[in-house]
């Protein structure tokens, strides 16, 4: 009995399934190096009905180096809805305000919950209404 096709089809199998298990992990390191990171600031309405959040965002691409925006939402707690959204992109090292920092309020809501204000650097905020 020959044994020399069955030890050719395992090295193959093997070599196969390590061609396969590279490229995926290349993948997932891909996804990590390329997917967005960022700190920020959540804070609900004072009804509680609306959740606002504003990220300060940094993303790798390809061609453009690192890419910073500021990623403003606001969503609907009872079902998950997103009311808005707003992204703002900067350069690097522009006056952008950092929303990580733990002892300031940075988002602020109105006392009846109809609009909030986001600060977004260089003296400027956003005022948007909610409902």
């Amino acid at each position: 009995m020959d044994l020399e096709p069955t030890r050719r089809r395992r090295k193959r199998l093997l070599l196969f399934g390590l061609i396969g298990f590279g490229l995926v992990a290349l993948g997932v390191l891909l996804w990590f190096f390329f997917a967005p990171w960022g700190t920020g600031e959540i804070r609900p309405s004072p009804d509680g009905r609306y959740v606002a959040m504003a990220v300060n965002v940094e993303r790798r691409t390809l061609f453009r180096g690192k890419v910073h925006y500021l990623k403003l939402t606001v969503e609907d707690k009872e079902n998950h809805r997103l009311v808005w959204e707003v992204i703002h992109e900067h350069e690097p090292g522009a006056d952008v305000i950092d929303y990580s920092h733990p002892d300031i309020k940075f988002v602020v809501w109105s006392a009846d919950s109809l609009e909030v204000t986001f600060p977004i650097g260089g003296g400027k905020s956003l005022t948007v209404p909610v409902k």
